[in-house]
């Protein structure tokens, strides 16, 4: 099991940041920091928005390494984009888990309101005074 697999099950935005710390401080132990852009491997991750950009300045390095036809690079950014993705994709779905969910047109105090009246497909519009018939 990969770093990347573990981040995929992480239930926490704590344990996603730990993991990702933890990998960044595997690769500066690993010799691989001097492939990695340096934004990308600074402490602390500041957060969902950092990840994200974290994930976008891969992904333009690893274009560029591609052109360049550096082998090693690619592997190591190639790895990066493995876990900092995991992380993104996984910091993404908490986030919509954590979010409370719309409210119905009773909560929004819109249930007396003749703005929620919608006519039913190929039927013209009520008039006015057929709203509250």
């Amino acid at each position: 099991m990969s770093i990347a697999d573990v981040i995929r099950e992480a239930s926490t935005k704590h344990e996603i940041r730990f993991l990702l710390t933890a990998y960044i401080q595997s690769v500066r132990y690993a010799g691989k920091l001097s492939l990695l852009p340096a934004a990308v491997s600074k402490l602390p991750l500041a957060g969902p928005d950092d990840v994200r950009e974290r994930v976008r300045m891969l992904t333009i390095e690893q274009n560029t390494a591609w052109k360049r036809l550096n082998a090693r690079g690619c592997l190591a950014i190639e790895e990066a984009l493995q876990v900092f993705g995991a992380a993104q994709a996984r910091l993404n779905l908490l986030e919509t888990a954590c979010s409370p969910p719309p409210p119905t047109v009773v909560q929004a105090g819109l249930a007396d309101s003749p703005l929620h009246v919608i006519p039913p497909m190929g039927k013209a519009n009520p008039r006015p005074d057929q709203l509250h018939a």
